[in-house]
């Protein structure tokens, strides 16, 4: 007899059956595949809104303009802050003299101490001082042979107004007076004082030298950058070799903070005073530069221009428009969590009234779950302006791993 064996059947899955199996196994790899995704992909940015309050509008000045006269007011770092009268070229008169002032100390610099290069006086020189006798203008006595240092012939030129000596320095630096007139228009172009013209001499005696109020007032701020020019036209007198002593025309400095520049008077301007002065704002120097141009006399420019002095620093004001920690905005995730927005630093800034304040920013992206910077504020009033870092020192908190799961961005 024999035995036989017989083996099990061996079943085997439907073709079906083994799809959906293969099926449900790529489902479950997608799923998780997808939810690893979902927790490691970047988080979006957050959105951010600031929220400041109303800044500041523009105001009236209150300016002392003069009441028969053209008249002029700039300040350093904030431009011109008014004009009043007519806007038309009126002959400077004796403030041509800022202008040769300028150009020589372009030519030969000093600096505050320095005599600089001596100057022989000539037959030539004698021949000037004795015109301006013929013509009654201001002068100083000078003789042939006679010397000046550089500073001394400025102190000449801008405090007794001495026209021989504007003469005289346009020939001594430039060779004649047609080279000067060149070189000092090109200057005037070069600083962008578009509506003056150097004529037919150096003094401005003549009507041909002609400005406008708004150019003087910016003159004046030129001559501040020089420290030679303001310490001479600050000085009350000078007593010079052969000539003795002289007094200022300038009888307004010392009153309402007027520290120089240079009055003037011809028959075409018979009153006119370019003065510079500082306006002290909380502890701040605000410096400033003013003209008063076409008075009747050179005693009424004098003291329209003492008047439109002393009323400037109530027009003035400082402003603390916001302060350092202050709440600025909000920054909002992309899964609700609202975090505030701060300052870093307090703003504040000194501005003219006339000026409205205005507000701009700059943001980077960012997610809002760290303590970081997010952008910028700045506030400016004309050309005044103040900035601070807007940033988040109390970060949101991460997403829940619910949200992370089904979030679509």
């Amino acid at each position: 007899m024999r035995l036989v064996t017989v083996r099990p059947a061996v079943i085997r899955p439907s073709k079906k059956r083994r799809l959906g199996r293969r099926i449900t196994l790529a489902v479950v790899v997608l799923l998780a595949g997808l939810c690893v995704f979902q927790f490691v992909r970047p988080l979006p940015d957050a959105s951010v809104r600031l929220q400041l309050a109303e800044l500041p509008q523009a105001k009236a000045a209150t300016l002392n303009w003069p009441n028969n006269a053209r008249a002029a007011l700039a300040a350093n770092g904030y431009g011109m802050l008014g004009t009043h009268g007519s806007t038309a070229p009126l002959a400077t008169a004796s403030i041509a003299k800022v202008i040769i002032a300028l150009c020589v100390l372009e030519k030969y610099p000093l600096n505050p101490g320095e005599q600089g290069p001596t100057i022989t006086m000539t037959w030539r020189d004698r021949a000037l001082y004795e015109e301006q006798i013929q013509q009654n203008g201001s002068r100083i006595a000078v003789r042939q042979g006679m010397q000046l240092s550089e500073y001394q012939a400025l102190q000449a030129l801008l405090i007794p107004s001495a026209n021989n000596i504007a003469d005289s320095l346009a020939i001594w630096a430039f060779g004649d007076h047609p080279n000067y007139a060149r070189y000092a228009n090109d200057f005037l172009q070069r600083h962008g004082l578009i509506s003056t013209k150097v004529g037919s001499d150096a003094s401005g005696l003549s009507p041909t030298t002609v400005s406008t109020a708004t150019d003087l007032a910016r003159l004046g701020l030129i001559a501040r950058k020089n420290a030679v020019l303001m310490e001479i036209a600050g000085q009350k007198s000078v007593t010079l070799p052969f000539a003795g002593k002289h007094t200022n025309y300038n009888r307004a400095l010392g009153k309402a903070g007027i520290n120089g520049l240079k009055t003037g008077n011809n028959e075409a301007n018979p009153g006119a005073l370019l003065f510079t002065t500082d306006a002290i704002v909380s502890g701040h120097s605000i410096e400033l530069s003013g003209v008063v141009m076409g008075a009747a006399t050179l005693q009424d420019a004098l003291d329209a221009s003492v008047a439109l002095a002393a009323s400037v620093t109530d027009d003035f004001e400082h402003l603390t428009l916001m302060t350092s920690r202050q709440r600025v905005g909000t920054l909002t995730t992309a899964w609700g969590v609202e975090v505030p927005i701060r300052l870093k630093d307090s703003l504040s800034l000194i501005r003219w009234k006339e000026q409205a304040v205005t507000a701009r920013h700059t943001i980077q992206p960012a997610i809002g779950t760290s303590a970081q910077s997010l952008g910028v504020l700045s506030v400016r009033a004309g050309e005044q302006t103040a900035s601070s870092i807007l940033e988040i020192t109390e970060p949101a908190s991460g997403p829940s791993w619910q949200w992370r799961l089904t979030r679509f961005r």
